[in-house]
């Protein structure tokens, strides 16, 4: 079974957050593959909805995409199951929509090959949870917003901006929504 955090960012504090992970030595592979070269992002965009991978260093070799037939051609994806790497979905700050999006890390510490149960790399594991332990501890916790009852981790934006716009939780804790205009 898979390990995750998710939270709720504002766009101010994605920069922060990614800050975070890079002094953690963190590389970040784009999700788009082309089947030819990875694509290590240097500088996580604030502004663009791209999602991506969080790999160590020393995995990098170990990183591997599996070919899909698409609707309309074949593509790219991270295979998960194997790969040493944490997915990392981008919490989005919608201000035309009056949202943001919930993201999340999540990685799988083992994978089923036929009926045998693979452990991953127990040093991956630990970095693993580790990264994940010390996003729940930099975020702001929160046990309840407005009513709806359940763990949330937030950025003091995102916080802040469900405070001044009495944000709700909708779409089954996918997003923040505001109640009364900003």
């Amino acid at each position: 079974m898979g390990r995750q955090v998710n939270f709720f960012l504002h766009t101010k504090d994605l920069a922060s957050f990614f800050q975070l992970l890079k002094e953690r030595d963190v590389l970040f592979i784009s999700a788009q593959y082309d089947g030819q070269q990875l694509s290590i992002i240097e500088n996580p965009s604030v502004e663009e909805a791209e999602d991506m991978y969080l790999v160590r260093k020393e995995d990098l070799d170990k990183v591997a995409f599996r070919e899909w037939d698409g609707v309309y051609k074949k593509t790219w994806r991270m295979d998960m199951n194997k790969a040493p790497v944490i997915e990392l979905l981008k919490s989005r700050y919608l201000p035309e929509h009056g949202i943001i999006s919930r993201g999340r890390l999540y990685f799988l510490p083992d994978y089923y090959e036929g009926s045998e149960l693979i452990t991953k790399d127990e040093t991956f594991i630990k970095w693993a949870d580790s990264l994940i332990g010390t996003i729940r501890r930099k975020l702001i916790k929160r046990k309840e917003i407005n009513g709806f009852r359940a763990t949330f981790y937030l950025g003091k934006y995102a916080d802040e901006w469900v405070e001044k716009n009495s944000g709700e939780v909708r779409s089954g804790g996918y997003v923040l929504e505001i109640v009364k205009s900003e």
